[in-house]
């Protein structure tokens, strides 16, 4: 169990496969495991160095309960801390929602090291509004008063396919605590603006999360942005149609960092 230490803080990592590094980020109430349950590293290892990298709060590593320890710099060093420690210089992004929104922050900030970015169910970091923390209020006071079933119960209803056992669990095993502090601190994570990502970038969404093609209007303004649509999914959907992502991404990172077939 690969460890180590950033800013006072347990940041856990696993490595598997050859070849270029890519980064793989998850999304809030999952773990880097969710990369390997949802079938994605089967294919990826074949091809690439994969390094999955459980946010703190999340899988083996530290879960601080405070939301100052949730900053999108902490989140983007964790990252830097793993790589500086594996001694990996470029590499590549792949990240899901939350673990989109660091890709996206990486790509703006070391635009020397990250050569390309995916991102399924993210795209856009710009600061919440008011309007905004007011519709996660109630998911919020839920989590609080009734733990991560209660959150589920509050979520779930709205993603379309129903989510696999391994997800459910996952949110689940989740800590209260840390998650709570994770969503607070997103409240307050900084603009990221489109104009400082140089790497060729791909969106991935769901048809259910993007009816107004809002990720393809944002992909339009990058240096080099592409964009797609997984049809009838939702936000998690997305993610978990495997082989319409896969499908769609290795194309895309063989035509930047290379890669076997």
């Amino acid at each position: 169990m690969p460890v180590v230490e950033h800013a006072g803080t347990a940041v856990h990592y696993e490595v598997a496969g050859a070849g270029f590094p890519l980064v793989l980020l998850h999304g809030l109430s999952l773990t880097g495991a969710s990369w390997g349950l949802a079938g994605y590293l089967d294919e990826l290892t074949r091809r690439y160095r994969c390094i999955t990298v459980d946010a703190r709060g999340a899988g083996g590593g530290g879960k601080p309960h405070v939301p100052a320890s949730h900053t999108l710099e902490l989140y983007v060093g964790d990252v830097l801390a793993v790589l500086d420690h594996e001694q990996v210089g470029e590499f590549a992004v792949w990240g899901f929602s939350r673990g989109g929104a660091v890709g996206i922050a990486l790509a703006a900030g070391c635009p020397e090291r990250v050569r390309c970015l995916v991102l399924t169910g993210a795209y856009d970091l710009s600061p919440c509004t008011l309007e905004d923390i007011e519709e996660q209020q109630g998911i919020v006071a839920k989590t609080r008063a009734g733990g991560m079933p209660a959150m589920l119960a509050d979520w779930e209803p709205g993603e379309d396919p129903p989510l696999p056992d391994w997800f459910r669990d996952t949110i689940l095993e989740y800590d209260p605590h840390a998650w709570l502090a994770a969503r607070y601190a997103g409240w307050s994570w900084p603009e990221v603006s489109g104009d400082r990502i140089a790497a060729p970038t791909l969106v991935i969404v769901g048809s259910g999360e993007d009816p107004g093609d809002d990720a393809a209007r944002w992909t339009a303004g990058l240096a080099d942005g592409h964009s797609t649509t997984v049809p009838d999914r939702t936000h998690c959907g997305a993610f978990l149609a495997t082989s319409d992502c896969l499908a769609t991404a290795l194309p895309f990172l063989k035509g930047v960092v290379g890669g076997t077939d």
